[in-house]
């Protein structure tokens, strides 16, 4: 997941060295980021779960770029990209999936799930 991750990060110039974690039901994103030149330690931590309409759904808990709360541009840019990279991973199959839960712990994201009929 963290080299997906990185390339779709990289390509929007949002994140350098970007590295996942995976523990307590949460995915810990980390890395640099160019902020007017400077370069900043960021710290995301994100919730993930199964939503209603059988896709993965991604929030932000916290968001930090050292000691500040992260722009929510940035954040709504991190988003999507994980969500992308996430259901890239899973997209083996041409049957669309219908996510059923998602459990993180110990550095392993267990998603379960059903296909569902086209």
């Amino acid at each position: 997941m963290t080299s997906a991750l990185s390339m779709g990060l990289q390509q929007q110039s949002l994140l350098t060295d970007p590295q996942i974690h995976l523990q307590n039901g949460e995915i810990q994103l980390t890395g640099s980021s160019p902020q007017a030149g400077l370069l900043g330690d960021v710290n995301v931590i994100i919730k993930a779960e199964a939503g209603p309409d059988c896709k993965l759904q991604l929030q932000a808990v916290s968001a930090t770029v050292g000691p500040l709360p992260l722009s929510a541009e940035m954040v709504n840019g991190f988003l999507p990209i994980a969500e992308q990279a996430i259901s890239e991973m899973m997209s083996s199959s041409e049957q669309a999936l219908c996510i059923d839960s998602v459990v993180i712990d110990n550095g392993t994201m267990v998603i379960s799930g059903h296909t569902s009929l086209p």
